[in-house]
């Protein structure tokens, strides 16, 4: 497991954790370019929201949201490991919000993509 920080919405920076796999080939991708950026600069966010919309279509056929793929990780967070590390992992800081949106079953994948 690697963990990356990232800077996320309203500047808080956060801890991202992904498989060392996936590191690798990033890094071996972007040879030193950010994931997301154009010219240099890190792209806006909406401008990350289209760019995953974009990749979601080209490759499933599908459009797809960056924050369709946070709800889907959060469902699945809080029914496998409990509300409470689902709300940790997401970066909420008031349980009650990670209760408002995710306490409730998880859809499996196939049940997600069907859901677009």
């Amino acid at each position: 497991m690697t963990h990356i920080e990232i800077e996320g919405k309203g500047g808080i920076t956060r801890d991202l954790k992904c498989s060392t796999d996936l590191y690798d080939r990033i890094r071996e991708e972007f040879q030193g370019r950010l994931l997301f950026e154009h010219a240099g600069r890190p792209y806006s966010r909406i401008s990350t929201t289209n760019r995953i919309k974009q990749l979601a279509e080209r490759t499933i056929g599908k459009a797809v949201t960056a924050h369709m793929i946070r709800h889907y990780r959060g469902t699945v967070l809080s029914d496998k490991y409990g509300i409470s590390k689902a709300a940790s992992e997401l970066g909420h800081k008031n349980i009650r919000n990670t209760k408002q949106y995710y306490d409730h079953s998880a859809l499996d994948e196939d049940e997600f993509l069907e859901s677009l």
